[in-house]
């Protein structure tokens, strides 16, 4: 079982969490809560969590400062980091420091569930699973160019990290830690970003309904492709359309 530690400062969001993870039953409990950073190394203190769920942006101590904190005091403890579509400057700077992978928010449920069962699957001891950062040089470019290039064909479909990485024949947790180290960002959130900046060439067309376009980029629900392209530009793809002189669709 999972001892996992919600760190936020929001108590909502906290409380989904541990309802979306308590509720799936599936080998993993939420066993604390924090506040800030400086509840959650209080909360690591006294009680051993093998996987930290933390914000990026808090009051006081921030995400940054509170996963070097971890690596350092805490150095087998797995973090995950929640971020806003503005935030990822800060998300880089936790994976310097050993952040095994971010969301973004709002938390898609089967995502959180998704990732947490990888990281379980990952064994604890050191050297018991390959490292990218430790990988020959000679074996790293070629599984990632192959990845994107799979990616640019198929992002329109519903496509996975697993499904990728037997496709370059890698382990799942190894291809994800070697594609984050290659590319600074993660499989979800390339994947996503690939597919919000081919809406963005759709949307230069005025002819092409947004309705349309979120079926070509993957996303079956308008609603939530508009959600999704907002956090990602800090604008609607009405709004981003208006911008360049289209109109609404």
């Amino acid at each position: 079982m999972q001892d996992i530690l919600v760190v936020d400062d929001e108590p909502l969001i906290r409380l989904g969490l541990k309802k979306i993870i308590d509720n799936a039953r599936a080998g993993f409990q939420v066993r604390g809560e924090a506040g800030n950073g400086n509840e959650g190394l209080e909360k690591l203190a006294a009680h051993r969590f093998h996987t930290v769920i933390t914000d990026i942006k808090m009051p006081g101590m921030n995400g940054v400062e509170f996963v070097k904190s971890i690596f350092s005091r805490h150095p087998g403890v797995r973090v995950i980091v929640l971020s806003g579509y503005a935030e990822f400057e800060f998300v880089r700077e936790t994976m310097k420091y050993g952040a095994v992978d971010y969301l973004l928010k709002p938390v898609d449920n089967q995502d959180l569930l998704d990732l947490l069962s990888e990281i379980g699957r990952k064994p604890g001891a050191a050297g018991s699973e390959p490292d990218a950062s430790t990988a020959p040089p000679a074996s790293k470019n070629d599984p990632v160019s192959r990845a994107k290039a799979y990616i640019a064909e198929h992002y329109r479909h519903n496509i996975s990290l697993n499904e990728i990485a037997g496709i370059v024949h890698l382990n799942a947790i190894y291809f994800s830690q070697l594609f984050k180290k290659e590319m600074g960002e993660n499989f979800s959130g390339y994947l996503i970003r690939c597919r919000i900046e081919q809406a963005q060439r759709l949307l230069e067309d005025p002819h092409n309904r947004i309705a349309e376009i979120s079926l070509e980029v993957g996303y079956e629900d308008p609603n939530y492709f508009s959600r999704i392209f907002k956090r990602m530009t800090g604008l609607s793809p009405q709004e981003y359309r208006a911008q360049r002189g289209g109109r609404n669709a």
